[in-house]
């Protein structure tokens, strides 16, 4: 199995100005030894309020995960990041309709080596 959080720099120029931190996370299974998992999916903009038309909003411009705010085991905590993140007002996540998942099969019947794309 495989899990990744990617940590990403979203932007919206066409109607509204909005410049955010932002999240999507892969997590996938397989029975097989694997040595790659490519993933192809659209990112998807939520929105819980809609976002005013006139002005620049950098509400969420800060890292989810800032380095150096990491004072405290909770600061770092994956279940308090995503619970704090999922109550944003915008955030993105990987389209589960348009997601395409290969798992590359090891040749050599170990997963030694691994690659996400």
């Amino acid at each position: 199995s495989a899990t990744a959080i990617l940590f990403l720099h979203t932007g919206l120029t066409d109607r509204v100005s909005l410049d955010m931190e932002s999240l999507a996370i892969i997590q996938e299974t397989t029975s097989i030894p694997a040595r790659q998992l490519l993933v192809l999916s659209d990112l998807m903009f939520h929105q819980r309020d809609a976002i005013p038309i006139r002005g620049k909003h950098t509400a969420y411009d800060s890292p989810v995960l800032a380095g150096t705010s990491i004072n405290t085991y909770s600061d770092a905590d994956i279940g308090n990041l995503l619970s704090n993140y999922f109550y944003r007002n915008q955030t993105t996540s990987l389209n589960s309709l348009t997601k395409q998942v290969y798992w590359s099969p090891s040749l050599s019947g170990s997963a030694d080596q691994f690659t996400l794309n």
